[in-house]
């Protein structure tokens, strides 16, 4: 497992599309601490936390390594009035390797996006579709 992972996608919160970058540097092969930056309707937000995983594992069918994950962020979201306030995020995804030799893998992620003292509807589900670089089993 190299000791970075660079991941990038396109979100979608409350019907609007948004785009997202992390950084995960791995701890150990379940084990991360993960930063990320992302922009939507509500504002950019800065976000930091961990994740832990299953760590990549094959059984031969399909021919495709995969993982699944769970991570908890915190950060701070700067945006239009009742979008700014501190975010805390937790969530769960999947990463399938799809070029191996590569490194690159299809990311998938479905969070709570939860802005404290914001009005409720501020707060919700967000998917993320993207690509991670870095992962090898």
């Amino acid at each position: 497992m190299p000791p970075f992972e660079v991941a990038t996608g396109v979100s979608v919160e409350h019907s609007h599309a948004g785009a997202v970058v992390s950084i995960s540097g791995n701890l150990t092969n379940i084990l991360a601490v993960t930063s990320e930056v992302s922009t939507s309707q509500g504002g950019v937000a800065l976000l930091a936390g961990g994740r832990v995983g299953t760590g990549f594992w094959y059984d031969g069918k399909p021919p495709t390594p995969g993982r699944f994950f769970a991570q908890f962020l915190v950060g701070h979201q700067q945006g239009h009035v009742g979008g700014t306030g501190t975010i805390v995020q937790p969530g769960v995804g999947a990463d399938v390797i799809v070029l191996k030799h590569l490194g690159a893998s299809l990311h998938w992620s479905l969070d709570y996006k939860h802005i404290v003292g914001a009005a409720p509807e501020r707060s919700g589900a967000r998917l993320v579709v993207g690509i991670l670089i870095g992962p090898r089993t």
